[in-house]
Formats: C-alpha cells, structure tokens, sequence
C-alpha cells in the first residue's frame, strides 16, 4: 500500500526532475507554477491526502473582462433607483447589503461609484 508520505516524495521528485518551479507549504502541499506563454504563470496547488492527490488551478487571463463583469453584477444587483431609495428610507450600506443579500463591499462599492452617497450627503444639508 502507498503512504501519503511516499506520495508526497515522488510528487517532489517529479517537480524537480521537470523543472517546474514549487514551494512546499506544509507536508504534502505543493505550488507549482506552470509556464505559460506571453510570461504568463499558472499556480497550482498540489495536495497529497491519504486516499487522493488534489490538483486545484484557478485561470483568470483576461482581469479587465472580470473586472466588467464585477460591475455589470453590481449594477443588476443594486441599481441605482434601489439605492436611492434605500437612503431615503433610512438605511445605511449594512442594511443595504442586507436587504438585498449583497456583500457589504459591494454595498459600498456601489453607493460610491454611483454618486449616491454624495448625493444623500447633500439632500442632509
């Protein structure tokens, strides 16, 4: 039967045989970083359990369409009309993301960007 710590060896051998650059975290717990093309590298964690190796990689290679994607959501979530009218009610970001089953960062991302709470500042004047 094959130990996790046999396994954690050979996956360490295999790393620096091909080259592949890796720090060890703790025992078993690889990152690798696999080459790509245009400097681009790709982190993956390797994890040796006692049944099974993990192999995790997360790919995002275009952060401008995500960051669009980020706002577009925001805008679905929390459009600006909603906003507005959350104020005027009384409620503050906490209650916001609340009400809405929104993350409070984007609660606040949201009454900033949109000029909302520059606007509700004024209306208290």
């Amino acid at each position: 039967m094959t130990t996790p710590e046999h396994v954690t060896a050979v996956v360490a051998v295999a790393l620096t045989e091909t080259g592949i650059e890796y720090h060890r975290r703790d025992t078993g717990q690889f990152l690798a970083m696999l080459a790509g093309t245009q400097r681009l590298r790709t982190h993956c964690w390797l994890v040796v359990r006692e049944h099974a190796l993990f192999v995790q990689a997360f790919v995002c290679r275009k952060p401008d369409e995500e960051q669009e994607a980020n706002w577009l959501a925001g805008c679905l979530l929390l459009p600006r009309e909603l906003l507005l009218r959350a104020l005027k009610q009384g409620l503050d970001a906490v209650g916001i993301a609340e009400a809405n089953a929104v993350s409070l960062q984007m609660a606040n991302f949201r009454l900033r960007t949109t000029g909302v709470e520059r606007q509700a500042a004024a209306w208290r004047r």
